[in-house]
């Protein structure tokens, strides 16, 4: 019998599909909103973590949703992480 679950594999290509486009948007966006100054960057990753953090899964546990909300907010500050990267290198002429 295969093991194989293709909808936690369809979950997982979808989460890192929007992480990286999550990334590149930011990316993008720092072309109008600066690239010197991020506070722009702060603030919204600010807000986006505090969204995430007061929204609610219906139909699961509070143990389940706390852990899908803590690694929605890994996955949301890797996205940031990265994006932030990209900007102050691009901000450097990199």
């Amino acid at each position: 019998m295969n093991s194989f679950d293709h909808e936690k594999a369809m979950l997982g290509l979808t989460t890192l599909s929007l992480t990286s486009t999550l990334g590149d948007s930011l990316v993008m966006l720092s072309e109008f909103l600066g690239r010197e100054d991020t506070n722009w960057l702060d603030e919204f990753e600010a807000e986006a973590i505090k969204d995430l953090k007061n929204a609610n899964i219906e139909g699961v546990s509070l143990e389940m949703d706390r852990k899908i909300t803590e690694e929605a907010l890994a996955r949301l500050k890797y996205a940031f992480g990265l994006a932030r990267t990209r900007i102050i290198d691009a901000a450097k002429g990199g």
